[in-house]
């Protein structure tokens, strides 16, 4: 007790706050605890500035999800699509929730900048996908709207999956292998 106490007391090194999410950069900065704060705002809003400082002063809501980590999947998030199914896309995984049944697709690679997601298909999905592997591509229109497209899930291997061509972006309706590309809904 008189050493930990001699070591603060004489100018000794500070103890720093463990991270509670060690995978992912929360924003916080842990250096002299002042009793405050303060978030980066991550989201460019219309009324941000370039001189945006650090602390949010609009009067709108934040939506800020998802990991702050940049090595998450871009579309990390909770989705509806038109047909009512359900897509959790998570940090090592791509749930489509079809009400009687998911469809659970482990990410094996991934590229944000090139929009796509290659992952084995999981042992329930059923014994057609069982040791195959799919690829998703996506895409983000001008209205911020995402749009998935599940170029294969019958690859045999995950290069197999990485190789096949991107589907066509100018028709939502009937580019994806000639169906239509799955319209997300942020929840």
């Amino acid at each position: 007790m008189k050493l930990l106490f001699s070591i603060v007391a004489f100018g000794g090194c500070a103890l720093q706050k463990a991270n509670p999410y060690p995978k992912y950069d929360t924003g916080e900065v842990d250096s002299v605890d002042t009793g405050t704060t303060v978030e980066p705002d991550s989201t460019v809003e219309p009324d941000d500035s370039s001189t945006d400082s650090a602390v949010d002063t609009d009067s709108d809501t934040d939506t800020d999800t998802g990991p702050i980590d940049p090595n998450a999947i871009e579309i990390y998030g909770t989705y509806t699509e038109i047909s009512g199914s359900y897509h959790y896309i998570a940090e090592s995984s791509y749930t489509v929730d079809l009400g009687i049944e998911d469809r659970i697709y482990n990410y094996v690679v991934f590229n944000n900048a090139q929009r796509w997601l290659v992952a084995s298909n999981d042992n329930q999905n059923g014994e057609e996908d069982v040791g195959k592997f799919s690829k998703f591509v996506w895409t983000i229109d001008a209205s911020n709207i995402i749009w998935v497209c599940q170029v294969t899930k019958t690859a045999d291997s995950s290069t197999a999956a990485q190789n096949v061509p991107n589907p066509s972006v100018v028709s939502m309706d009937t580019g994806c292998n000639g169906s239509a590309w799955w319209r997300l809904t942020r929840q």
